[in-house]
């Protein structure tokens, strides 16, 4: 075992004397003893001092929450200590999501990054007192994946058999991923089709004697399966 000395020593009486331990101890090296050495001999007096406890969490394990992407965050962790010292966390394994910091009072904050597809981050963070006992606890944060978002108005422009050309509809994913178009029920007007890839209706309509509405959804899907439908209405009108 190591033997340490004590920087300074005060004599108060024959069973009062004060040492300051000369370094700060864990509690993995406890409990410790202390020697004195005088000219009288040696005296031991062992398991004499604990060094306390780790740090306790307050915090739960598991997730701290979830949110959509390019939003605020800002969730503490919590521990105490025992001693009533204060104390600091820091990452010591996995990642928070993008965008995402842990300062060293426990406050998980940022903007969140957006994700193409509903995603859980998993970490890990160390509690430390004064004297770096530590405990670690494993938490989990969720950044979700928005809906797809209509640029097309449901209402179509109304065209005849001689001024239609060919409409394409569009929406976006909101947190920057790829679209997937689809028609979902319904149909276009006779003798136009559908183009899903890339969400195109063209052809040539037949002709009709008078004004023919087709309804018809379509649904936009994105890389994590995030869908938006809507359903559109078409009017071809008869050749004047």
């Amino acid at each position: 075992s190591n033997a340490y000395l004590a920087n300074t020593v005060t004599y108060y009486s024959n069973t009062h004397i004060s040492a300051p331990t000369p370094r700060d101890f864990t509690v993995g090296v406890e409990p410790l003893d202390v020697k004195v050495v005088q000219n009288s001999g040696v005296y031991t007096l062992e398991n004499a001092i604990d060094c306390g406890t780790v740090p306790t969490w307050v915090t739960t394990a598991g997730s701290l929450g979830s949110i959509f992407g390019a939003n605020t965050v800002n969730v503490y962790v919590t521990a105490t200590d025992p001693e009533g010292s204060a104390v600091t966390y820091s990452l010591v394994s996995g990642s928070l999501p993008g965008g995402l910091n842990l300062s060293s009072n426990g406050l998980v904050q940022g903007v969140a990054t957006g994700v193409t597809a509903t995603t859980t981050y998993n970490f890990t963070i160390k509690v430390s007192d004064i004297v770096t006992n530590n405990v670690d606890r494993t938490f989990s944060y969720q950044i979700l994946n928005r809906d797809p978002v209509w640029n097309t108005s449901s209402t179509l422009t109304s065209y005849s058999t001689e001024t239609f050309t060919p409409i394409t509809v569009n929406a976006y994913d909101p947190d920057g991923g790829v679209i997937t178009y689809s028609l979902t029920s319904g149909s276009v007007p006779s003798g136009l089709s559908f183009v899903s890839a890339n969400a195109t209706i063209t052809g040539t309509p037949n002709e009709v004697s008078d004004n023919t509405t087709s309804t018809f959804t379509v649904t936009a899907t994105d890389v994590g399966s995030a869908a938006n439908a809507r359903t559109f209405s078409l009017t071809i009108t008869p050749i004047i």
